[in-house]
């Protein structure tokens, strides 16, 4: 690694951004971040400053003029070596990803193992440039594109984005959540090792103004983003006045439909493991259950399995469910758990009083679950945080259905029944981009397609999917008559 690393800094470590090919500290202020096991402050995490910023998108902006003339060959082995160097070294990105999050090894890995998938989608998508009819059509880059990582899953959207900038071309410059910086530089070490030149490839770190000022530089073409639904409107708003393309996941509000005739043990345990991914901080998880009749029958093994659930840090073989990732998150799910209670909802686990022997001070939720839960309350209407399961009670699919299309957050909705007919009727009217009959969705697969439907995606291009390419490449035709 060239220039500076993570070093101690004191009783905390500091997190490095990538400039120009060189690791270095920064020269303005920092941000404290806690690590979300312990609570303990542990690491500073440097603000760019705007001269960092502008060195950042200059540096990009000037190795784009020789990248972009590597043949496109030349891009694709590149990245074959990333790929390599990925299996070869994932355990230790699942590990530093597990540290900074709190999440289970398993699940860090199965991230990293999606996040390579989509590498090699990537490689499969970009050819040399065709021809329709005889006029020659070009695929052109767009220049410097910028990635803004979620706190859910940095490794896997990282992945799924910035090698597709590459290999059409771009150059790009990640900025990591402020709560996941380290999983996003250890991934620059990787591609540093192989072979990436300096400049391709920019990380610096900050919050809204950074991001701010990235998007409005002139040299900046393109975003590509997840987060809540808030960031995600900003930044459309703001890319779009800039005239930049933009792709901008935002929150969801998954549901699952369980009917009466559903196999009730695979349902409970498939419930439960999605409530507990991540904390709940997952936009693939489910935040909504819809028990049409008898259905309601399973929150009786539904609670005992969730009392079952045993919380605790990654090192623990035993742990199912991690912390939250940052305080606030915490706070919100503290907030949303009480308001719940007084709006009516019944409470049947209650997870604020988890505690973790050993690390008191960690954001740590149990897994909660409501029953009787209406769609006027706050706990149906706001996404929000934490391993929190909230069930409803329907008399019907329809009435079911007829919920679920006037929910604009929803990216997944599921079904589970033993009946065919029901699963094709729901498919044929539920206004969503992915559907799942009687099983969980846990990852973005790379041919996922365009999930995002209504407010869950601001954009044209989904950054999943056969045309994700396109969102970073642009054609010229040229035309041409010779006397």
């Amino acid at each position: 690694m060239r220039g500076f690393s993570m070093a101690d800094h004191g009783t905390r470590t500091v997190v490095p951004m990538l400039l120009e090919g060189v690791f270095a500290p920064g020269s303005g202020s920092s941000f404290r971040l806690a690590d979300p096991i312990s609570g303990i402050m542990r690491w500073d995490v440097p603000h760019a400053s705007i001269s960092e910023l502008d060195l950042a998108v200059a540096s990009a902006h000037n190795a784009w003029s020789s990248w972009l003339k590597r043949p496109w060959q030349d891009r694709q082995l590149l990245m074959c070596n990333v790929v390599q160097l990925l299996r070869q070294k994932t355990e230790l990105l699942t590990q530093t990803l597990s540290m900074e999050t709190g999440r289970t090894l398993r699940d860090c890995r199965n991230e990293v193992q999606t996040g390579i998938e989509h590498v090699l989608n990537a490689l499969s998508q970009l050819n040399s440039p065709g021809t329709a009819a005889r006029t020659p059509i070009l695929l052109q880059p767009l220049g410097v594109c910028l990635v803004l990582a979620p706190v859910s899953y940095p490794v896997l959207f990282a992945l799924a984005t910035f090698p597709l900038a590459l290999l059409a071309g771009n150059t790009c410059i990640i900025k990591p959540s402020e709560f996941t910086p380290q999983s996003i530089i250890k991934l620059a070490e990787l591609l540093i090792e192989a072979g990436i030149p300096p400049g391709v490839l920019q990380v610096v770190h900050g919050r809204e103004s950074e991001v701010t000022a990235l998007i409005e530089h002139p040299d900046v073409r393109a975003v590509s983003s997840a987060g809540s639904s808030a960031s995600a409107f900003s930044i459309q708003q703001l890319a779009a006045r800039h005239g930049k393309r933009y792709q901008c996941l935002a929150s969801t509000r998954n549901h699952v439909v369980v009917m009466p005739d559903a196999a009730f043990e695979q349902i409970v345990q498939d419930l439960a493991t999605s409530t507990c991914l991540r904390a709940g901080q997952n936009c693939m998880a489910w935040s909504s259950a819809l028990l049409v009749g008898k259905a309601d029958e399973l929150l009786d093994d539904l609670v005992d399995l969730f009392e079952e659930i045993h919380v605790g840090p990654p090192s623990s073989s035993l742990a199912r469910c991690g912390p939250l990732a940052a305080s606030r998150y915490w706070e919100q799910s503290l907030d949303a758990i009480q308001d719940a209670l007084e709006e009516g909802a019944i409470g049947l686990v209650d997870g604020r009083d988890c505690h973790v022997a050993g690390f008191e001070d960690g954001y740590w939720i149990g897994p909660t679950l409501f029953s009787s839960v209406q769609t006027d309350m706050r706990l149906y209407r706001e996404d929000l945080p934490g391993p929190i399961l909230s069930c409803l009670h329907v008399s019907d699919l329809q009435e079911a259905i007829n919920i679920m299309n006037t929910q604009p957050n929803i990216l997944v909705s599921s079904i589970y029944t033993s009946d065919a007919t029901q699963a094709r009727n729901f498919a044929g009217q539920i206004q969503c981009g992915l559907i799942s009959v009687n099983q969980p969705v846990f990852y973005p697969a790379p041919l996922s397609g365009s999930l995002g439907w209504k407010k869950t995606f601001f954009g044209d291009i989904q950054p999943f999917g056969p045309h994700a390419m396109d969102f970073y490449i642009q054609h010229q035709t040229i035309m041409e008559r010779w006397s």
